[in-house]
Order: structure tokens, then sequence, then C-alpha cells
């Protein structure tokens, strides 16, 4: 399946700033992407599956079905506008065009960082709907954190845009096709009467996360900052254990957690180890990078600041 790298203009330049963002939202290297016509659209989801069992020769079986329900997956418009002073532009030693390029990386950056936000907290009302809504109730895990605003979350995901988690952009999408930005000059407006000669272009685009089936979500909620309420191991087991049991024994493509649930996660694994004195030490784990051969993925996208909820 194609990534969101594999959706944007053939130019070299165009990809080489999706690479260097993708070190910095793990988000766009990850999910499967694809270009639909209009801003929305609708499918089956299955809900339920056919059942199946040994029967003795001769018996005939009931047959079975799949439960399948309609779904509206809707895109929104992720936007950004971006001016630069006029003067600035054209009196970079570099060149106007090279200020002009280096302002809509700094773009992509910020709307990439929005797109990575919306996926797993869904929380700007103007956005498409994330991960923490789209997600089952019975593949959500309580840790019982209790601490005050400082809620997080672990998701096992599915990534296949087709049959499970993936991104959606349109078919015209301006952020994917960096080349092609029209810049316009304006006078802008500001302040006690004053304008602002500059150079101004749009990278408004429609964009989407939508997940095909709702068993390829687990999240684990209310992880915090309260002693013994952390990301550990014994979270992620459970996680891949409901995971697991909601897909018929198929594992999830990754775990993706915020760099707090991380840090959680490392102090977790550390070994406290008796010497030959008789005095203790500790052996700190690395940073993790997977849970039973299961990449995990640190993002800065996920909160740490959630409502106990």
């Amino acid at each position: 399946m194609a990534k969101l790298i594999d959706l944007v203009s053939t130019a070299a330049a165009s990809k080489e700033i999706f690479e260097a963002v993708s070190n910095i939202v793990p988000e766009i290297g990850f999910f499967d992407s694809r270009k639909i016509a209009g801003t929305s659209f609708q499918t089956n989801v299955r809900i339920t599956k056919p059942t199946a069992g040994f029967r003795a020769v001769g018996t005939g079986v009931v047959p079975s079905v799949s439960g399948y329900e309609l779904k509206t997956f809707s895109m929104k418009v992720l936007s950004g506008v971006v001016a630069v002073d006029k003067a600035a532009a054209e009196g970079d030693i570099r060149g106007r065009d090279k200020m002009l390029a280096d302002e809509a990386i700094g773009q992509i950056a910020s709307a990439s960082k929005a797109l990575a936000q919306q996926i797993w907290e869904g929380s700007d009302a103007a956005g498409f709907t994330g991960a923490r809504q789209l997600v089952k109730s019975s593949n959500v895990i309580d840790v019982e954190g209790t601490a005050a605003n400082t809620g997080s979350a672990v998701f096992a995901v599915g990534n296949n845009v087709e049959n499970a988690c993936g991104l959606n952009f349109s078919q015209d999408s301006k952020l994917l096709n960096v080349e092609e930005l029209e810049w316009f000059e304006q006078l802008i407006a500001q302040d006690g009467g004053k304008v602002l000669p500059s150079y101004w272009t749009d990278l408004s685009s429609f964009c989407g996360f939508s997940c095909m089936d709702p068993n390829k979500i687990v999240m684990a909620k209310n992880i915090t900052a309260d002693e013994g309420k952390g990301c550990t191991d014994d979270v992620l087991a459970e996680v891949l254990e409901k995971y697991m049991e909601a897909n018929s024994g198929v594992k999830p493509d990754a775990f993706w957690m915020s760099w707090r649930s991380a840090r959680q996660l490392r102090r977790s694994r550390g070994l406290s180890l008796e010497t030959l004195d008789g005095s203790f030490i500790t052996k700190t784990a690395c940073v993790p990078t997977d849970f039973g051969g299961i990449p995990i993925y640190i993002t800065s996208a996920i909160s740490d600041t959630a409502a106990i909820a």
C-alpha cells in the first residue's frame, strides 16, 4: 500500500520535504494513504464475523453471515496560509524562491503535526474523527489513573487503508503538491492603518482518518502520572490480548504512545541487581522499540494532559 510520501508530486524536492517531516511526525511514514474523489465516502464496515465449527458427517449446519454497518468517513479542511514579508524574501541572499520554499516547508511541518494530533485525539471540533472516537467501547482498557489532567493513552492499530486504519486525501490536495504552489502579492492590513507588502500562498487540503474495521483499534486510557498507573509491559500485554481476541488471533501492526508513556515503560523495564557486597544497582533499560516483536512508535501527537474519562 502507498504511504503519504508516495502520493506527493513526483518532484524530488517535494519528496525530500516529506521525508524530512516524517522524522518529526512518524505517523506520515507509518499509515497507508490514498487519494479519493470528493470529500467523503461511504462503505460497509463489518462489525460481526460469520461463525464456523465442526459437524458430524451427514449433519448440516445453519448458514451464518457477517454483520455490516454503513458508515460515512468525512475529510475535513486542514488549512494553512503562508505570508512572507516581500522585502525580506527579495532581500534574502539565497534568492526569493528559496525563502518562499523554506516558509512552505515550515507550514507543511506544522500541518503534519496538526494532522497527527487529530489522528489520535480528534480534539479539534473542526477536524475529522480520531482514533479516540473510532475505538469501540469494548476495545478500551482503563488503567484507572486519577491524577487530573495527566491522562494519556496507548493505541494498538492495524495499518491498511482498505481494511483497517489509514489516511485519505483529496485528489487536488495542495499539501501533496508543493511544487505547484502559486505565490501571490498582497498588501496585508495591520493595526494602526499599516499595510505590509507580502507574498502569500494557501496550503489548505481536505484530509481524513478512517478505520474500516472497528476492531483494528484498541486503546488503553487513563495512563497518568500516578504511581503505578503509568505505561508498563503489563498494560501492553493487556492491550495485545484484547486486540488479538477481537481479531481472531491477528496481531496489531504497531503500538503508539506518547514520550511520557515511553519513559514510564523504559523505567518499568529497568532491573535492580544485587552486587557481591550486598548493595543494589539499577540497570536502566533502553528506549523501548517493541513489545513481543511488535514495533512501538513514540509520538508527541498523543496527549499527556487529557482529562480523566
